[in-house]
């Protein structure tokens, strides 16, 4: 209910990966004309020091130019959105988010607001879910979502989430928006799970909120027998599937925990149940980030700790790195196929759906670079190339 506002290098990717592993695909508005640019790509780019986010604007993404000269840079911590026509960009410098219009092809700043007086530690898009063109929630930590219009550009006030009570030993997290909660029937489905510090040990039950985003209300909490859900996807039948991010996975490869699996949340359904493990599709590999692509078909990334080096319990040692590849699996009959074109990687691929098509974005095992792919149907689901740019991009987005 609301209630009255009154709150590098590789070692700098693995401190973005385990903060954001705290929070792809929740609905939104983003076709709207902003100034007849095509896309806008944002990509993350680590230095010794520091991170800054860099924005492109694109006529294309077949032969485009991604010269980061060519990007507007916002140093510091920060992460895009587009949101009815328009581009968002939150600084957790400052906690604020400020909106821009896209004018001869520049971003030019319109208006901002502050979430500096609630306390978040951070107000990047992956704790954030548009839910209407006028209002979206920002997650406070797993316990809050604050309120907030688009539009105006104003905080109305906060929704009280479950207290959780880990067990002892574990956190409670909440998934990532961007890439774990979905809009179904007026409901926000959003999960929740326990895991320890390092974001590597889970609790083998994880959670499922689901929020009435008109009246502002947790409806029902539901238990979802899978540990780490930090990923869902929709099929073309409106069934929900969650499965984990590559955390879980790097924890069950190499200490003793749950298994990876994926909890279906059928249309129409209260009752999630699993769906198959990763192991069941791979012959033994944890995996992470199912995506249906269309036509029955659904795309992961698959966990191989024998290309790690050094210490083989360690699980960030085994996790980040160029240890995983990409698999395809049919829905109906759960068979999975190794997409043999595509080279080892880092596995935490974002997808994004851009029309009539989708667009996998897929960084190398250290981050330092991203190739953007156009998924390709028929008797089976593959991948065709676009283009590459320089850090970790996670977004895409069409600017008609």
């Amino acid at each position: 209910m609301l209630k009255p506002t009154t709150l590098r290098g590789l070692t700098l990717v693995l401190t973005l990966a385990m903060s954001v592993a705290t929070g792809g695909c929740s609905d939104d508005d983003s076709d709207s004309d902003v100034g007849g640019q095509a896309f806008a790509l944002s990509t993350i780019v680590f230095g010794p020091d520091q991170s800054s986010l860099f924005v492109l604007l694109l006529d294309s993404l077949e032969d485009a130019n991604t010269d980061l000269a060519n990007a507007r840079e916002f140093p510091g911590s920060a992460d895009m959105w587009v949101h009815n026509g328009f581009v968002y960009i939150g600084n957790n410098e400052d906690l604020s988010v400020t909106k821009f219009a896209v004018e001869g092809g520049q971003l030019v700043q319109q208006s901002r607001v502050s979430f500096s007086s609630f306390g978040p530690t951070s107000v990047a898009f992956w704790n954030n879910s548009f839910v209407a063109l006028d209002k979206a929630y920002m997650s406070n930590g797993p316990n809050e979502y604050i309120v907030w219009n688009p539009d105006s550009m104003e905080t109305l006030g906060t929704i009280e989430l479950d207290d959780w009570a880990p067990p002892s030993g574990f956190v409670a997290r909440h998934g990532f928006h961007d890439r774990s909660a979905v809009i179904r029937d007026g409901k926000l489905y959003h999960p929740f799970y326990f895991s320890d510090e390092s974001f590597f040990l889970h609790h083998t039950t994880s959670f499922i909120a689901v929020v009435d985003i008109e009246t502002d209300t947790v409806e029902e909490v539901l238990e979802a027998p899978c540990p780490g859900l930090d990923y869902v996807t929709r099929d073309d039948d409106d069934n929900l599937y969650f499965s984990s991010w590559v955390f879980a996975a790097g924890g069950a490869a190499v200490l003793e925990q749950p298994k990876t699996c994926i909890v279906q949340l059928a249309a129409g359904s209260s009752m999630p149940a699993v769906w198959s493990g990763f192991d069941a599709l791979t012959s033994g590999l944890e995996g992470a980030a199912l995506y249906h692509v269309g036509d029955g078909m659904g795309i992961f990334a698959a966990l191989d700790p024998d290309r790690a080096t050094g210490d083989a319990s360690d699980a960030a040692a085994v996790t980040f790195g160029a240890h995983w590849r990409l698999w395809t699996v049919r829905f109906d009959d759960h068979s999975a196929t190794l997409i043999e074109e595509v080279d080892w990687n880092a596995g935490a691929h974002y997808s994004w759906p851009l029309g009539n098509e989708d667009i996998l974005l897929l960084p190398k095992g250290d981050f330092s670079a991203t190739t953007a792919y156009r998924y390709e149907l028929g008797g089976n689901a593959s991948l065709t190339e676009l283009l590459d740019t320089g850090g970790w991009a996670i977004r895409v987005f069409a600017l008609p």
